[in-house]
């Protein structure tokens, strides 16, 4: 089972707008509360959601363990990716003034509250909430006990929290440099905003295009 979730880890991992995010909160009088509440959001949208998922595969009947489901969702969320992907290439970017998405401006000024709550709702409306579900797909019908699944599902909510960890933990260990690199990276993703979405998207829905197809046919 576990092999099965390579692909939604990694897809956890990259998450440009949890980087972005947090980069942002940390530039605020409140950096660590406000970072922490953002992030704190995500992860307890995706446990409950996880814990629901898990819940339904549990009370379900005929959950096939070979069967074809995980396949037709793979397939079905990699050419939705592919479609986002192509619209973010073909659609005219609207901005903030310097460049910035506008909910980034937005969180220029959260306090903890206000970053829970945008969080919450940012948290639903990414690419990872797909991801995870198809994971969470994957789980399910995996055939193991539910405390595996239960586990698998713990990865799955652990690896999307890395992308917020990983900006705190340079905040907090080097300093003054740490914020001058983390400036930089925000600046460099900023600038590279479409093309990183793009090929985001255009990489993980080829992975899951291949792996729907490939078990399928």
């Amino acid at each position: 089972m576990y092999a099965d979730l390579v692909p939604e880890w990694i897809g956890l991992l990259l998450t440009p707008l949890a980087v972005v995010g947090t980069i942002v909160l940390l530039g605020t009088n409140r950096a660590l509360p406000n970072a922490s509440s953002f992030a704190g959001a995500f992860g307890v949208n995706y446990l409950v959601l996880s814990l629901i998922v898990l819940w339904v595969g549990s009370v379900a009947t005929g959950l096939d363990a070979d069967g074809v489901a995980r396949y037709v969702v793979s397939l079905m969320m990699g050419l939705l990716f592919l479609g986002i992907a192509l619209a973010v290439l073909l659609r005219h970017h609207v901005g903030a003034p310097g460049g910035k998405p506008r909910w980034a401006v937005v969180l220029e000024t959260a306090t903890p509250v206000r970053a829970f709550l945008g969080g919450f709702a940012l948290s639903l409306i990414n690419p990872n909430v797909v991801i995870l579900l198809s994971g969470l797909t994957f789980i399910i019908t995996s055939g193991e006990t539910i405390g595996t699944q239960a586990v698998g599902a713990l990865t799955l909510v652990l690896a999307s929290l890395i992308p917020f960890a990983i900006p705190i933990g340079i905040y907090l260990i080097m300093g003054v440099r740490g914020k001058d690199l983390l400036r930089k990276v925000f600046s460099w993703m900023i600038e590279n905003d479409r093309a990183l979405t793009a090929g985001t998207l255009f990489f993980f829905g080829a992975i899951f295009v291949g792996r729907g197809l490939g078990g399928l046919l």
